[in-house]
Formats: C-alpha cells, sequence, structure tokens
C-alpha cells in the first residue's frame, strides 16, 4: 500500500502545474467573453510556470484569448483541443491568434498516458539482449523504432497489397 500511496502522490503532484490549459477548455469559453470572468488564475499558473513562462507574451496572449471566446465559431462547447488548432489553420488567422496557436501546440505535445513510453523501454528490453550486447547505437536506435512503430509498418504492408 506504501508504495501505491508513493506512486499515485508522485504521479499527481505536478497535476497543480498544468492549470494552465484551463484556458484552452471550450465548455468554458461561453463565460469568458466578460473581461471580469476571464481565467486569472490559469493565465497567471502559466506566468508562473518555470518551463513556459519565456514562450509567451502575456499581455498579447490574454487578448488573443479574449478574441477567441467571443468569437462564435469557437465558442460552440464541442470543440477539442486540435479542433481549435485546426480551425486556426483552416480560417488562416494563425498570424492573428500566434500565441493561442503555440499555447495549443504545447498543451498537445503533453503525452496524456505513459503507456508509449513504457512500450519503448519493453522493446528495447527484447531487442537489447545479453547476446546483442555488442550491437552499435545506431543498429539499437533502427531496431528500437521499427519495434516500437510496428504498427505503422504492418499498415504500410497492407496499403502495398
Amino acid at each position: 500500500m506504501d508504495t501505491i500511496n508513493l506512486q499515485i502522490t508522485s504521479r499527481f503532484e505536478k497535476l497543480e502545474s498544468f492549470k494552465f490549459l484551463e484556458l484552452l477548455d471550450s465548455t468554458k469559453f461561453s463565460k469568458y467573453p466578460q473581461r471580469k470572468c476571464f481565467p486569472e488564475e490559469a493565465l497567471n499558473n502559466l506566468k508562473q510556470s518555470a518551463e513556459y513562462h519565456d514562450l509567451f507574451d502575456d499581455v498579447k496572449l490574454k487578448n488573443e484569448l479574449i478574441v477567441l471566446y467571443s468569437s462564435s465559431v469557437f465558442s460552440n462547447g464541442k470543440l477539442q483541443l486540435a479542433d481549435i488548432l485546426n480551425l486556426i489553420h483552416k480560417l488562416d488567422i494563425g498570424d492573428s491568434f500566434s500565441e493561442v496557436e503555440k499555447l495549443c501546440t504545447l498543451a498537445l505535445t503533453f503525452p496524456s498516458t505513459t503507456a508509449s513510453v513504457e512500450r519503448s523501454f519493453s522493446a528495447l528490453k527484447r531487442i537489447k539482449t545479453f547476446l546483442r550486447n555488442k550491437m552499435s547505437q545506431e543498429r539499437l536506435s533502427n531496431l528500437s523504432l521499427i519495434a516500437v512503430e510496428k504498427d505503422i509498418i504492418c499498415g504500410l504492408k497492407l496499403k502495398k497489397q
């Protein structure tokens, strides 16, 4: 039980540092257009973030978000994060919403699970056996990539047939 408790604590201790992702929660866009309802706490969370605060112009981001929240195109409440980014690209408004575009891109790079990482280590364990311990780094990297992305390779085989 102690191990489980420690693992849960360590996995979720940094969850509060991602509060700034609320800025892109489309279900709340309809509440935000008024300046007094703007999610200042989430924006402040981004400003205080040690990793990401240098990436954004805070004033510009806030202004872009206010415009985004008041837009009828974005405020239907059913948009996923990728949909918001795709709409920005589709409408060719990336220059006008450059900070929002950066925020969406950043948020989409966060892994939602650790399954892919664990799968990579599992594949590496199968490849790097004691007998193959002398292989070069390049060969090991290539074999690992093939093992991890085998679904894509199988899909290519099916397309070819």
